[in-house]
């Protein structure tokens, strides 16, 4: 049930500029600071970068196998993005603000139902909070032979598609990148 809500608030937002966001991030008035947005935005930049640095830069040393080294990346790429924008980013301020009433037209209905996805009643985890645990503190296995990723939060467990995971990653980092540009204006 929460999966699919997250994958149809996904593909809405295909559709939506970041100008749309800001627009409507403005008035929701952000304040995180920014440090934490520089921060973040470093630490994306170098995941950006490890992404597409060449093979020689990654292992100068020759020690991992080539075999071995495009995995390696992929797995880095995808924990170090999903730490990023899905727990460093993380704003409770941001996050609450989408719990008060909206415009039935306001795209950030589609941020609300990724961010409380999964959850029936008020204090439950969320979808999004399982996997920042997983991320944190429980397990993750990418799996690339069936290209997924799966989470294991104590007892609760969930499969996600990798291409789905990585447009989870970035459309809330975009979030959080309209919402700094929403400040600043």
């Amino acid at each position: 049930m929460g999966i699919n809500r997250i994958e149809k608030a996904l593909s809405q937002l295909k559709d939506i500029t970041d100008k749309e966001l800001v627009r409507e991030l403005k008035e929701l008035n952000p304040t995180i600071s920014n440090e934490k947005y520089n921060n973040a935005f470093s630490c994306d930049a170098a995941v950006r970068i490890l992404e597409y640095l060449p093979d020689s830069e990654i292992d100068k040393a020759g020690r991992i196998p080539k075999s071995e080294l495009y995995y390696l990346r992929k797995r880095m790429v995808f924990l170090f993005l999903g730490y990023i924008n899905l727990v460093y980013m993380r704003s409770t301020h941001l996050e609450r603000e989408l719990d008060r009433p909206l415009r039935v037209d306001s795209p950030l209905i589609y941020f609300r139902d990724i961010f409380r996805s999964g959850s029936i009643k008020k204090g439950e985890d969320t979808i999004i909070q399982h996997i920042r645990n997983s991320l944190c503190h429980g397990d993750i296995i990418l799996d690339f032979t069936n290209l997924e990723v799966q989470f294991t939060d104590r007892e609760w467990n969930i499969s996600l598609p990798l291409l789905q995971y990585q447009n989870l990653c970035e459309q809330v980092g975009r979030y959080f990148m309209c919402a700094y540009e929403a400040m600043r204006r």
